[in-house]
């Protein structure tokens, strides 16, 4: 934590390194996504914090800076969108205007720069959000949590979370909200795989959620073959989420239960 003042931080660049930027969902260093959201970690990054909000939302298009933190990130020279900006972390979108391949990475900071850092830039490299360490974020279809204290059900629809699922068909906007449903492009190879086995024909949709930026969902139809909290990765291609996410899910003769009780807690929220 930076316990001068501004005036002394102003004289300090900000320090990173490549292996300190990393995917915002799993965590994989030095890998980013066009469209994806990243996170990169260091030092002196900013005198202030400040989170997106609405209000610096204009028109459908993200901020390149947040207010009063004099923050930027470039990625091969475009300008990166920003969600959150403090003096250890900057969450920010991977331009989708970026290119597959080696890129640099570079923050600023009124004017002082950590200098350009080599990553690589991939097509896709698919990761789930977490609640916490190895559960992964998940809705049933009304829009419920699924939680290890009201989980899914075997042969239920749900919702999983994810970015860094790569280019869409209509392609996203560089640093726009998405409005409206866009399928991954490579939609023929897209997947999910349930306890080492892939889900066949109940993959709803995989694509872009509508009111966010880089963030992707996936909708489908647990198979009735599902078994209780089962291992949960997507695969684009050759690209496949890391292993060690489970999406809670009760073992039979439990369902009827869990979803009471879910139902009984949220009609009290």
């Amino acid at each position: 934590m930076w316990f001068g003042s501004a005036v002394e931080l102003a004289a300090v660049a900000p320090a990173y390194t490549a292996s300190s930027i990393v995917h915002a969902a799993s965590g994989v260093s030095s890998v980013l996504v066009p469209n994806g959201l990243a996170t990169l970690y260091g030092t002196n990054l900013s005198a202030t914090t400040a989170t997106l909000s609405t209000a610096d939302v204009r028109n459908g298009a993200l901020p390149v800076s947040l207010p009063s933190t004099g923050v930027r990130v470039t990625v091969n020279g475009l300008l990166a969108h920003l969600l959150y900006v403090s003096p250890t972390q900057v969450n920010f979108l991977v331009p989708s205007l970026v290119q597959p391949g080696v890129a640099t990475v570079e923050l600023i900071r009124t004017g002082l720069t950590g200098g350009a850092v080599r990553v690589l830039v991939a097509a896709a490299a698919p990761g789930l959000f977490v609640t916490k360490p190895g559960v992964a974020v998940a809705t049933r279809a009304d829009g419920r949590l699924i939680t290890e204290a009201a989980p899914a059900a075997a042969g239920e629809v749900v919702v999983l979370y994810a970015t860094g699922l790569g280019e869409t068909v209509p392609r996203t906007e560089y640093g726009r909200v998405a409005v409206g449903a866009a399928w991954v492009s490579n939609r023929e190879r897209f997947g999910v795989i349930v306890d080492g086995r892939t889900v066949e024909g109940s993959v709803f949709y995989a694509g872009v959620t509508p009111g966010f930026a880089g963030l992707y969902q996936v909708n489908l139809q647990l198979p009735e073959w599902t078994g209780p909290n089962p291992e949960i990765r997507l695969m684009c291609g050759d690209a496949v989420s890391p292993v060690g996410v489970r999406l809670p899910v009760a073992a039979r003769g439990e369902n009827a239960a869990a979803g009471t009780g879910a139902a009984a807690v949220a009609s009290t929220q």
